[in-house]
This record gives C-alpha cells, sequence and structure tokens, in this order.
C-alpha cells in the first residue's frame, strides 16, 4: 500500500474521475452526505478541476478534498468510485482505474462506451475484479416515478405504451436515460427491436464539441412486449413530456420546474390527479447515492448488466444508421 493509501485507510473514501460539468454535480451531492469519508478528485484538465473547485465551495461541508490531475495521488483501496468522464476515453479510464486501485462499489456515467467491444471487455475486467457496479441512469431515483413503479406493481399493470416526445433534447446522448426508465416501470430490460426508420436522415453536430446527435423518432419493442417511442424535434429547445399508458390507467409527466404528473385512471367517475414535484437534481442525487452504497452496499440505479442489455442494442442501431447515413463503416457511435 502507498504511503497515501495508509495515511486514509481508516476513513471510508470516495473517488471522482472527470471534474467538468457533471463530475462537479456529482461532488457536490458527495459533500452533501452527513457521514464522513475522503473525496479525491481526478480530471487531467485544470479547468476542470477549477470548475470542481468552485462548485464545491458552494458546498457547506467538514470533509477534506484531494484535488489531481493524476490517479497516482489517490489511495490503492477506495469504497465508492464515480466515472464522470465522456465515452470516448472510459473504457481506458476504467481499466486504469481497477488494474490500479481496488475498489468496492462503482459508479458509471453513460452512455458507457462508444464500441461494443468495450461493454464485454470491462464486463470480464468487473467480474474478475468482483466489483459491484451501476450505471447512473437517474430517473429511477426520482420520486415521482418510483410512485408511479410502486402504483403499477401494486395494480397488477403492463406497460404497453411510453411515448417521450421533446425538442433537440439529445435522442444520442439522453435517448438511453428514457429507455431505462421504461425498462425500470416495466421491469423488462431486454429488448426485442429498434427501429430507426423515423430518425431524421441527417446526422447533427452536438452541444459538446467532437461528438454528434440525431432528431426524429426511434421506436423499441421490448420482450415482454412494452413499447417504446422517444422523439426529438429539431426545433427550439423544450423540456421533455412523458406518456406512459398500461390497459387500466395512464400518467403524464411534463418534465419541467416543478415537475407536473397527471394520472388518470380508468374508474368511472375516478378524479384526474395532478401532483407537482421539485426537480431532483444530480447534486442531490449524489448525496443519497454515496450514502445508500456506504450504508446498505446497494443503491437503486440499474445494474451494469441490466444497463448493458439497453444499451448495446442502442449503440447497434444507431451505429448501423450513421454508417448508413454517412456511407462509412465506423466502429465507434461518437455520443457521449
Amino acid at each position: 500500500m502507498t504511503e497515501v493509501g495508509q495515511q486514509f485507510k481508516s476513513m471510508n473514501k470516495v473517488l471522482i474521475i472527470g471534474a467538468g460539468q457533471l463530475g462537479s454535480r456529482h461532488l457536490q451531492g458527495v459533500l452533501k452526505s452527513i457521514l464522513d469519508f475522503e473525496v479525491f478528485v481526478i480530471d487531467p484538465n485544470l479547468s476542470s478541476l477549477e470548475i470542481a473547485k468552485s462548485r464545491a465551495n458552494e458546498i457547506t461541508h467538514s470533509k477534506h478534498i484531494v484535488f489531481s490531475e493524476s490517479i497516482e495521488s489517490v489511495p490503492s483501496e477506495i469504497d465508492v468510485a464515480i466515472v464522470a468522464t465522456n465515452a470516448n476515453v472510459r473504457e481506458q479510464v476504467i481499466t486504469k482505474l481497477l488494474n490500479t486501485i481496488e475498489v468496492q462499489y462503482l459508479i458509471l456515467e453513460k452512455v458507457l462506451f462508444q464500441d461494443l467491444e468495450a461493454y464485454d471487455k470491462i464486463e470480464q475486467l468487473i467480474q474478475t475484479k468482483n466489483i459491484k457496479t451501476w450505471v447512473n441512469h437517474p430517473r429511477r431515483m426520482f420520486e415521482h416515478y418510483q410512485e408511479i413503479k410502486k402504483q403499477i406493481q401494486e395494480n397488477s399493470l403492463h406497460i404497453t405504451n411510453f411515448l417521450a416526445t421533446g425538442n433537440n433534447w439529445g435522442l444520442g446522448c439522453n435517448g438511453l436515460h428514457l429507455l431505462d426508465l421504461c425498462a425500470f416501470l416495466s421491469n423488462e430490460s431486454k429488448i426485442a427491436t429498434i427501429n430507426t426508420n423515423q430518425l431524421d436522415k441527417r446526422i447533427i453536430t452536438s452541444k459538446r464539441e467532437g461528438f454528434i446527435e440525431f432528431t426524429g423518432s426511434l421506436k423499441i419493442h421490448f420482450e415482454n412486449g412494452s413499447k417504446a417511442e422517444i422523439i426529438s424535434t429539431d426545433s427550439e429547445s423544450s423540456s421533455l413530456t412523458i406518456f406512459i399508458a398500461t390497459e387500466k390507467d395512464k400518467w403524464l409527466i411534463r418534465e419541467g420546474n416543478p415537475i407536473s404528473v397527471i394520472h388518470l385512471k380508468e374508474e368511472n367517475g375516478a378524479p384526474i390527479e395532478v401532483k407537482e414535484f421539485k426537480p431532483q437534481f444530480q447534486s442531490d442525487l449524489s448525496t443519497l447515492l454515496v450514502q445508500d452504497l456506504l450504508t446498505l452496499g446497494t443503491c437503486n440505479l440499474p445494474t451494469y448488466k441490466e444497463a448493458c442489455e439497453l444499451h448495446k442494442p442502442f449503440i447497434i442501431a444507431l451505429l448501423d444508421f450513421y454508417n448508413a447515413i454517412e456511407n462509412k463503416a465506423s466502429t465507434h457511435l461518437k455520443i457521449t
């Protein structure tokens, strides 16, 4: 064990790799925890580290934070590691992390990887290292979606249709969040087919430099019969609207601030229920996440295996579409 590792062995340790916009929000959430632990933040980009330092200063806390450009400054044993890098470098970062440091719990950001080979390589690595791993699809932690899932389960309902629609919300970057939400609510993570025929026949530049995006409609059939459609139109940006239908009840969710949930019941004379919820941001969710992991050894996010059952067919479908439109034979889908 390194000298640094010996110094912090007696205290729980949380590591965040990737200190940019999302990583710095994870940091804020981690710092809000009432638990006592050491925090390490790693990013080779000094400007990203400055963002993280600035956002850490917005939180009142008593935790000791180590900011560094290199993983060499991290102890040899970490309790919780959060990898919040872009997808194009994630495989490399995870491989170095797990071959350098002993990690107990691992949280990975999406999109996991841009090429299919990386999914199997990392799966084998985390199995070999015996690391419990989850993927950050945070809608599973949202209070209103947990309430809807409870109502679906208690009434033995089955999702027949799931529709998510909005303008320029990033179908490539964020589409998996919506697929995971449908999988969560329907208890089915296995996809039968993904239809790209109604995607717009052009590739657009992402807001993130070096990445691409898609617009149009993506239709998905799950193996249990649930159907989903996610739509991102190329017009002025707007918040998402999600429609969930079962054989009886229906829900309409307008994601905004506040979040509006309209519950339509089948029973004759049943009143329409309208509830409002405060948005739960990553800077709040990471507080719950790290506390659940350190006290319970688990969390409400999908496991790596569950997430891969959505990620792999999603990557295959969009990569095939991209190659057809661009007349290429790329093995990497440049989304993050």
